[in-house]
């Protein structure tokens, strides 16, 4: 695997670079960017045939090259689109769910029924592409209730979650 890409990546010079965040292509590759913001770098994780490596630049053909966004773009350094910092294997599913119900009981105060919901919404986050019709996971409560602290616990766990307050601009 790291051959085709390594090929395809030495063609890349004469390209003008795309920016992209993530795609799926016809050879099996999943692509996704991941940022790390201590040591400010974007690079990409590709995905085939089982195995993972990081590059800083994909070709999925040969008038195509693709790069990851800066990591100076602000919608990154202000933490306003988060996205996955590296690949990481867990045990089962029952044990990622429990991590992230944990995590949840530890920053909010919701029921268990609503954790676990909140927890299997953000695993569904992760695989939403895969379907037709898509939940809506909807907060209501008086001022001061912990609406925003939700938001934030969980969206920091979903999938390129976008933070931004009703006052916003373009």
């Amino acid at each position: 695997m790291a051959d085709h890409l390594t090929q395809s990546n030495k063609s890349a010079t004469a390209k003008k670079p795309v920016p992209t965040v993530s795609g799926v292509f016809d050879n099996g590759v999943i692509l996704e960017m991941v940022y790390q913001p201590h040591e400010r770098q974007t690079a990409f994780i590709a995905w085939q045939n089982g195995g993972w490596t990081r590059e800083q630049r994909f070709c999925p053909d040969p008038s195509l090259s693709l790069v990851p966004y800066s990591p100076t773009n602000n919608l990154l350094q202000h933490d306003v689109v988060l996205l996955p910092s590296e690949p990481e294997e867990y045990g089962s599913e029952e044990v990622l769910v429990n991590e992230i119900q944990a995590f949840i009981h530890r920053y909010v105060d919701v029921s268990p029924l609503f954790e676990k919901l909140a927890s299997y919404y953000v695993l569904f986050s992760w695989v939403y592409d895969g379907f037709n019709e898509l939940p809506y996971l909807r907060l209501r409560g008086d001022p001061g209730s912990g609406k925003t602290r939700f938001l934030q616990t969980v969206g920091a766990l979903c999938y390129k979650p976008i933070f931004a307050s009703g006052a916003s601009t373009v």
